[in-house]
């Protein structure tokens, strides 16, 4: 795979591709990763998810319903400090961030027409209901349905599926069943909360949390997308960008006070030292 200064450039080219349609399906942006890197083996998905996560996770690419996705609206955060312009760029200087689409400088450009915004990430994370709750939420299925006779075991307990790959669901604590809702109509709840509820009805982590230096931990495998949308914020917020050393993602100060909505929100599976 190419250095970090090479796929932050294809990640760009990619950008760029989603940006030229109204939106792009999720076939045709694994195309155009194959494409970008070709020497990849086209049933990878190492490939797209190098190139495509990061703007899907960052925010400037979103679902936006039946498998489709598109570069999502202008927005301009401040930090009382510095302001953050995410798919707009100022008319002025400006510098670049390890993230496409996101880029930093000290004024506001007013000539943009987009209204800069102070968000409090803390208050968004209260009024996240916590995982086990949106998994228990999704509809309930019969066991008794005769399906349920070709049902396996997926990932660490908590996820079952077809054998026939017709579906996918999630056997709750009190043993009842819930269908996952598919990728094409939602991608965060069809694998990465149910997996992350597995983790924790499984005794698992999802991440840590070191108090004596505000760092938080957290399984860069299936984290949330809206998670780390929210720590990303609260990241720019101090003008410190998350860091991934490909099995962790690592966030700087954060307080008790939101590692305790955190931890509440993936069921007390965030360990704390």
């Amino acid at each position: 795979m190419s250095n970090k200064g090479d796929i932050f450039n294809l990640q760009q080219l990619l950008y760029q591709y989603i940006d030229s349609f109204e939106y792009r399906s999720l076939q045709s942006i694994a195309d155009a990763c194959n494409n970008l890197l070709p020497c990849q083996d086209k049933v990878n998905r190492s490939v797209w998810r190098t190139l495509f996560y990061p703007l899907f996770y960052s925010g400037v690419v979103d679902f936006i319903g039946k498998n489709k996705y598109a570069i999502t609206e202008p927005l301009i955060l401040f930090n009382k400090k510095n302001y953050y312009y995410i798919n707009c760029k100022p008319t002025f200087d400006y510098q670049i961030t390890p993230f496409v689409g996101i880029v930093c400088s000290y004024k506001c450009d007013d000539t943009l027409g987009v209204e800069p915004k102070e968000i409090n990430t803390y208050q968004i994370l209260k009024s996240i209901p916590s995982i086990k709750a949106i998994v228990e939420s999704y509809p309930s299925v019969s066991v008794n349905d005769e399906k349920f006779d070709l049902y396996e075991p997926s990932w660490t307990g908590g996820l079952a599926i077809i054998k026939d790959g017709s579906a996918r669901y999630f056997i709750s604590e009190n043993n009842g069943f819930h269908r996952v809702p598919a990728r094409e109509s939602n991608p965060e709840a069809s694998f990465r909360i149910p997996y992350c509820y597995s983790q924790a009805m499984n005794n698992m982590t999802n991440g840590c949390y070191y108090s004596s230096t505000q760092e938080l931990k957290m399984r860069a495998f299936a984290m949330p997308i809206l998670i780390y949308r929210i720590l990303l914020i609260k990241s720019m917020n101090n003008d410190i960008f998350p860091s991934n050393n490909g099995e962790h993602i690592i966030f700087q100060n954060v307080t008790l006070k939101e590692f305790s909505e955190l931890n509440r929100i993936f069921n007390n599976s965030i360990r704390y030292e």
